[in-house]
């Protein structure tokens, strides 16, 4: 049923924050506010790094009903699924990530 798309039935709007996995660094600390005219604010502080959070700010695209693209300058930043009270970051492909580490690529309402 394409009507029932998580961009019409879910209350998306809000301010998402989490801990995500980090290759070099203690973890991502980040923060991400969607709002309804489609624009975004998005900041990372790279735990262990730096204590000063680097901050994007855009507009982004549903895809597909469900997954959301983060844009800046044209291009897309991250993406995510949408889901009730979370984000799951997608891989670079737009795919779910999986193995161990599934559970930490995710963003909680606040």
């Amino acid at each position: 049923d394409t009507g029932h798309t998580a961009g019409q039935s879910i209350d998306w709007t809000g301010t998402y924050a989490g801990k995500l996995p980090c290759a070099d660094c203690q973890g991502i600390q980040t923060e991400l506010k969607l709002t309804a005219d489609k624009t975004y604010q998005l900041a990372q502080t790279y735990l262990g790094k730096s204590a000063k959070p680097v901050l994007h700010e855009g507009t982004f695209t549903w895809r597909n009903g469900t997954n959301i693209q983060l844009l800046e300058n044209g291009q897309i930043l991250q993406q995510f699924l949408v889901a009730e009270d979370k984000l799951y970051q997608l891989d670079e492909k737009g795919r779910i990530i999986k193995g161990k580490l599934a559970k930490q690529y995710i963003l909680k309402k606040s």
